[in-house]
């Protein structure tokens, strides 16, 4: 998110990202894997809601869906793992943690959102996770070259 954020600088626009946990658990987290980025916590999802971000049931097939994506990441990076969990950990170092289970059953199955945002506080542009592609689009996200264009046809 780093580079992302100072491309878009360059076009007059700021970012945040906006993580679903405490807190003291996202400091954590930051604290061994740092970004240049500024963070919020919201761990009653509010901001997510606000912005139309879609939360489901976790079902069979998203819970299939989710874990071929993470068989895929897993064995792209040559990481033996059987699940997201083992992946975390292998990866990272990262332990899930009982407040990490808690967010898990509290936030259901949270799609992620990018925005564009006036001075105003209205969304000029937005792109959800599998809005366009169902399942098949959990973990497509906008590339830098996306969010340049959209930042400049706004400006513009």
């Amino acid at each position: 998110m780093g580079g992302t954020r100072q491309k878009l600088q360059t076009v007059g626009v700021e970012t945040v990202a906006i993580v679903a946990t405490p807190a003291d658990r996202a400091r954590l987290y930051y604290r061994f894997h740092p970004v240049d980025v500024p963070l919020a916590a919201d761990p009653q999802l509010t901001t997510h809601r606000a912005y139309g971000a879609p939360n489901r049931e976790l079902t069979q097939e998203i819970w299939q869906a989710v874990q071929a994506k993470y068989a895929d990441l897993a064995h792209e990076l040559g990481v033996a793992a059987t699940d997201m969990r083992s992946m975390h950990a292998r990866l990272d170092g990262f332990q899930p943690s009982a407040s990490d289970e808690e967010d898990f059953q509290r936030h259901r199955v949270q799609f992620v959102g990018a925005f564009l945002v006036d001075r105003e506080g209205i969304i000029r542009w937005a792109n959800i996770e599998g809005a366009e592609d169902g399942l098949a689009g959990i973990d497509k996200f906008p590339t830098d070259d996306e969010l340049l264009t959209a930042a400049r046809a706004l400006a513009g």
